[in-house]
């Protein structure tokens, strides 16, 4: 996302509602994912506690 706003500022190409799209897609989805892998990360702390 951040690539498709320095390319277009800095005119290496033309506003693309495609490539807006597809970076918005792929950022948006890396981001989805982060998010559930640490909510299963902290759901799994809460139901298999470390045992010392």
């Amino acid at each position: 996302m951040f690539a498709d706003i320095i390319f277009y500022t800095t005119g290496l190409y033309g506003y693309s509602k495609f490539i807006a799209f597809g970076t918005g897609l792929f950022s948006g989805s890396v981001t989805f994912i982060y998010i559930l892998n640490e909510f299963e990360n902290y759901l799994l702390t809460l139901i298999l506690p470390d045992e010392k």
